[in-house]
């Protein structure tokens, strides 16, 4: 008889076959890359050489490479902000604390 989803995942969580932290973690390892491609596409668009870019924005040049490969983990929020700003984009930070979360723009 089928169930629905709804218990069957009420019941993996409970037996501790489901993580709700792990999924999101690997989640975001897995969409990484495809925000660091975009990233670099919204550049190109823009036409802006990667290589004026550190100087530009006075950031360390390593860093505009983790973005690029979606690594925003090793990132300085002033980094991403910068980087973002370039291309004329606004960046926003949602944390999350259970259903309640908190937005900084």
């Amino acid at each position: 008889m089928p169930r629905k989803w709804k218990e069957v995942r009420a019941r993996a969580i409970s037996e501790a076959r489901l993580d709700d932290q792990k999924i999101a973690a690997h989640k975001g390892r897995l969409l990484a890359p495809q925000l660091g491609y975009e990233l670099a596409q919204r550049r190109q668009n823009a036409d802006i050489e990667l290589k004026e870019l550190p100087q530009r924005l006075q950031v360390p040049a390593v860093e505009l490479t983790y973005i690029l490969q979606g690594q925003l983990d090793r990132v300085r929020v002033a980094t991403l902000r910068a980087y973002i700003s370039s291309l004329g984009g606004k960046l926003r930070i949602t944390v999350r604390f259970g259903d309640e979360h908190t937005r900084h723009h």
